[in-house]
C-alpha cells in the first residue's frame, strides 16, 4: 500500500520481506529513510533495530538513516514505548497517505524534495483522463456490489480508485501465496509466523474494504499472541474460507476471457520483446510510470499463452514497485 501511495512522488524505493533481509541490504546500500515495520518473521522490527545499532558505519551504509516504526499498535503509550526503543518516529497503519508524504518531506534532506509545481508533470487530460476514469468507474461499480465490501472504508484507506484498483489486484494475486503461508505455519505449530500471515490479512484485507474477513484475521492474531492453540485451530478454517469467498468473488474482476472470446490482435513477437526492454529500461531508471504505460498498452493485444503468466507476474511486481524483481525477471526472458 506505500508502494503505491508513493507511486507518483517518484521516491526510489527498495523492499525486505523480513529483518535478515534489511540487514543485509544496509550493509550494502546507503538509504535516507528506512520504514521498519514491527510484525515481521524471524526477527520482529524491535529486534532488527536493535541489531542494526550494533553495527558500525563500516558495516551498515545508512548508519545515520532515521528508522521510522510502522505498526497497527495504537494504545496508549505506543509510540513513546517505540521511541524508548530507539526508532526516530512512528507511523500507525492503515498509513495516512498526508502523513506519510509530511513525514518523508521532513526527513529528507533539502535538496532531494521537489514541492507540487517544481517541474512537475501535468495531470493527465483529455480522451486518455475520461476513459481512464469510465474504466475505473465501472471496476468501482463491480467492486461495491461484493457482498461484505465497504466501499467507503475501501477509498478512504486506498485515497482513490485507482490505488483502490491496484490494491485489490495485488490482494487477488497474492491469494494462493497468502493461503499457502497460513496453512503452513498452522499446520507446522508454528505459531510466531502464523501470527505475522494472519496479521498481513487481516492489513491487507481491511485496506480493500473487505471488514470482515479483517476482523477474523485480527482475532487470530490474537490469539497467536496469547499462543491459544486451541483457539486457532477452530478459528482458521473459517477465516481460509471466507479468503477463499472473496478471492472467488474477484476473479470475475481480473480474469481475461477465454481466447474464443478473444478478439484482440495477437502480438508480433518482435513487439513484444521491444516492449520488454522498454519496460526494462523505464524500471532501471525508477520510471514506474512509464512502466505502467507500457504494460498497460500490451493488454490491447493477446500474447502467448506461455508469455501470459509471466505478464501477470510483471503487472504485479510493477504495482509493488519491485525493481530488482522485475529487472531479474526481463533479464531472463
Amino acid at each position: 500500500m506505500i508502494r503505491s501511495l508513493l507511486k507518483e512522488t517518484r521516491v526510489r524505493i527498495d523492499t525486505a520481506g523480513s529483518g535478515a533481509e534489511c540487514l543485509d541490504k544496509i550493509r550494502n546500500t546507503s538509504y535516507d529513510i528506512i520504514f521498519m515495520d514491527q510484525r515481521m518473521p524471524e526477527m520482529d522490527g524491535t529486534e532488527t533495530l536493535h541489531v542494526m545499532k550494533t553495527l558500525t558505519r563500516e558495516e551498515n551504509l545508512s548508519y545515520d538513516a532515521p528508522v521510522i516504526i510502522l505498526t497497527a499498535n495504537v494504545v496508549a503509550g505506543a509510540k513513546e514505548q517505540f521511541l524508548a526503543e530507539g526508532f526516530n518516529d512512528y507511523l500507525s497503519k492503515p498509513v495516512d497517505a498526508l502523513k506519510l508524504e509530511h513525514m518523508i518531506a521532513s526527513y529528507l534532506p533539502p535538496d532531494k524534495v521537489m514541492e507540487p509545481g517544481d517541474g512537475a508533470e501535468e495531470p493527465e487530460a483529455g480522451a486518455a483522463a475520461d476513459e481512464n476514469r469510465s474504466e475505473e468507474g465501472s471496476f468501482i461499480n463491480d467492486y461495491a456490489a461484493i457482498k461484505g465490501i465497504d466501499i467507503d472504508a475501501a477509498l478512504k484507506n486506498c485515497l482513490n480508485a485507482d490505488i483502490l484498483k491496484s490494491t485489490v489486484h495485488d490482494f487477488y494475486s497474492y491469494y494462493e501465496t497468502g493461503v499457502m503461508k497460513i496453512e503452513d505455519t498452522w499446520k507446522a505449530g508454528n505459531i510466531k509466523d502464523y501470527t505475522v500471515a494472519v496479521h498481513a490479512l487481516k492489513s491487507s484485507s481491511r485496506l480493500i474494504g473487505a471488514m470482515d474477513l479483517s476482523g477474523m484475521a485480527a482475532g487470530l492474531e490474537e490469539r497467536g499472541d496469547e499462543a491459544d492453540v486451541t483457539a486457532i485451530n477452530e478459528g482458521t478454517p473459517a477465516l481460509l474460507e471466507k479468503y477463499a469467498y472473496y478471492a472467488d468473488c474477484l476473479a470475475p474482476l481480473f480474469e481475461e476471457a477465454g481466447d474464443e472470446d478473444d478478439d484482440r490482435e495477437m502480438i508480433d513477437p518482435a513487439a513484444l520483446s521491444e516492449a520488454y526492454g522498454a519496460i526494462k529500461e523505464a524500471v532501471d531508471a525508477f520510471d514506474f510510470n512509464t512502466a505502467d504505460e507500457l504494460v498497460g498498452m500490451l493488454k490491447d493485444y493477446r500474447l502467448p499463452a506461455e508469455e501470459a503468466d509471466r505478464y501477470e507476474r510483471i503487472c504485479g511486481m510493477i504495482t509493488r514497485l519491485e525493481r530488482d524483481a522485475i529487472l531479474e525477471e526481463l533479464n531472463n526472458g
